[in-house]
């Protein structure tokens, strides 16, 4: 095979339209956390929507963006830290 053929190939594995939708939708569902919307939720709130974002990420996609559950995280250890506060 040469190897102009073998880099055509290659660019038609990473950049066919399926793998274009997808990174489309998971910039899309990593966006939302940094909308001005997101950011006027309270704590419970932006947990409970993070955790419904998740779970319909990992039902429609099979996985979920880590970024979406590192915020997840932090947001958890937030809420964590406001109830312990005397």
């Amino acid at each position: 095979m040469n190897i102009p053929r073998a880099i055509r190939k290659i660019k038609r594995l990473l950049y066919n339209p399926k793998r274009r939708n997808e990174l489309k939708r998971l910039h899309f569902l990593e966006d939302i956390v940094e909308t001005e919307t997101f950011a006027k939720l309270t704590l419970q709130d932006k947990i409970i929507s993070l955790a419904k974002l998740i779970s319909l990420s990992k039902s429609d996609m099979g996985y979920a963006p880590s970024k979406l559950e590192m915020t997840l995280l932090h947001l958890s250890h937030d809420l964590q830290r406001q109830l312990l506060k005397p």
